[in-house]
């Protein structure tokens, strides 16, 4: 079925989905590698493990299940299944050191302010959408809520860091922050789902680029 807009409703619509977008990407940063007893993720299930903290393969799995479902059903084109996998990869991992800056921040982000932002950025049904589309980014509706808070997160975080400064300089800050804490976490990711950039905070390649270590790349050690 095919959601006609108002025009109000179409240009609130598409400032979510760069908001959204734009924090997905930019909580990529630089991390190092924690090694942990479990030298390879795939022993214990594991997508990912980010200071101790684990993403399942069940948990990327089943979001790229339903995002391959729902563009099928809205007619649009979809990724290939190691890209999507990879983009979920890095989208959870980057969500969870955020977390980790808000917890030890004192961040508190209510479903109030997300719903809020949500709201006034064309409505739930119309981001959900837009995000699932959104190429490089094919965002799965049971994460909005959590890039909603991711965004809020940021902004709250940015001027925490640099309360008087410029948006420029806030983003600095923030960044700068970013990188200090993921090189204190680390990461590892299962070889499943390519090569780890630790320049970017973000997966590259595939399974048979494995041979071939990425440069600024960190690999699960076994």
């Amino acid at each position: 079925m095919i959601v006609k807009l108002s025009r109000s409703q179409r240009s609130r619509a598409p400032r979510l989905r760069r908001r959204l977008a734009t924090g997905s990407v930019a909580v990529v940063m630089t991390v190092g590698m924690l090694t942990l007893s479990a030298c390879d993720p795939r022993q214990t299930g594991s997508a990912a493990v980010v200071g101790g903290y684990r993403i399942t393969e069940s948990q990327i799995d089943n979001y790229a299940q339903t995002v391959q479902q729902d563009l099928q059903q809205a007619g649009a084109q979809q990724p290939d299944t190691n890209t999507l996998l990879r983009s979920l990869v890095s989208q959870l991992v980057n969500y969870r050191i955020i977390e980790v800056a808000a917890e030890r921040e004192g961040i508190h982000v209510t479903q109030g302010q997300i719903d809020q932002l949500i709201a006034s950025s064309g409505g739930r049904a119309q981001v959900t959408k837009q995000l699932l589309e959104t190429q490089g980014l094919w965002l799965p509706p049971q994460l909005l809520d959590e890039l909603a808070r991711v965004v809020t997160t940021q902004a709250a975080l940015a001027a925490k860091l640099d309360p008087t400064g410029t948006s420029q300089t806030q983003a600095t800050a923030l960044n700068a922050y970013r990188l200090k804490l993921a090189k204190e976490l680390g990461v590892q990711v299962s070889p499943r789902y390519g090569a780890w950039d630790t320049s970017n905070l973000t997966m590259i390649g595939g399974p048979n680029d494995l041979s071939v270590p990425a440069p600024n790349s960190s690999q699960p050690s076994g």
